[in-house]
């Protein structure tokens, strides 16, 4: 059995739900009549006795409904309004997305084995649906997917690029990541020359690691130049003291 939730507003109400939803058994001071709560400025109060829809939970202080009725409410209320939830939450996220994201990422880290227990329950519970989703995919179907992805290739050929560098990055546990926008910086910065023979880097180029992902290098755009296509072949894993040397920049 759980402590109710919600019920920590009185260190000294003792509720208790069983598994089944029902409240089981309380403490000797669960009852808290509406008035105490008035006096005692709670936002609830406890009676023990079942609402008129035969819910026994707490209720509100001020309107006396019951909270289970309140979620039933709420809940039809937002399927009634769909759009107007959505709308809701999209902007509530957008304004406290570091907030959300810091609080989520430190429940994940502090309830690893609870979140855990409840996939794995929760995978029982609908197996029957896990396996109806798993069926094999069919060759028509990886054909499909195979055009899609050849045309966002062709379409996005400096996303696809820095997706498979990612990748790959992520492969080696490289830090950093760099995107296609900074792609098109680092060329404006390099005035469309190639770092390594001063061609022009207009039409065609290749994106690569000053110090190779294979030697530590980092994936972000402070370890990103653009070469022409043939010197990032000579170029291929080397260090770039090596490589400035074999082009005689070095002495």
């Amino acid at each position: 059995m759980a402590p109710v939730p919600g019920a920590g507003f009185m260190s000294e109400l003792v509720i208790y739900r069983a598994e089944d939803g029902k409240l089981a058994g309380f403490g000797e001071k669960g009852v808290v009549s509406r008035a105490e709560a008035i006096d005692r400025g709670l936002r609830h109060y406890f009676t023990g006795i079942e609402c008129r829809h035969g819910h026994i939970d707490l209720r509100f202080t001020k309107t006396q409904i019951c909270l289970e009725c309140n979620r039933i409410k709420a809940r039809e209320w937002g399927a009634r309004n769909k759009e107007i939830v959505a709308n809701k939450n999209s902007a509530y996220y957008l304004k406290n997305r570091q907030e959300i994201l810091h609080s989520v990422s430190s429940y994940r880290k502090t309830n690893r084995e609870k979140i855990a227990a409840w996939h794995k329950a929760n995978y029982q519970r609908n197996k029957h649906k896990w396996s109806e989703k798993k069926r094999p995919t069919t060759a028509a179907s990886k054909a499909v997917m195979a055009k899609r992805t050849r045309a966002f290739r062709l379409a996005n050929p400096e996303r696809f690029r820095a997706y498979k560098a990612k990748r790959r990055a992520m492969a080696m546990a490289s830090p950093g990541q760099y995107t296609a926008q900074d792609v098109q910086t680092i060329i404006r910065l390099q005035k469309y020359r190639c770092t390594g023979c001063r061609a022009s880097i207009k039409s065609r180029y290749h994106v690569d690691h000053v110090f190779p992902l294979s030697k530590g290098g980092s994936n972000g755009p402070e370890n990103i130049q653009i070469l022409c296509p043939s010197c990032n072949v000579k170029k291929s894993a080397k260090d770039p003291i090596r490589w400035a040397n074999e082009q005689g920049r070095l002495l």
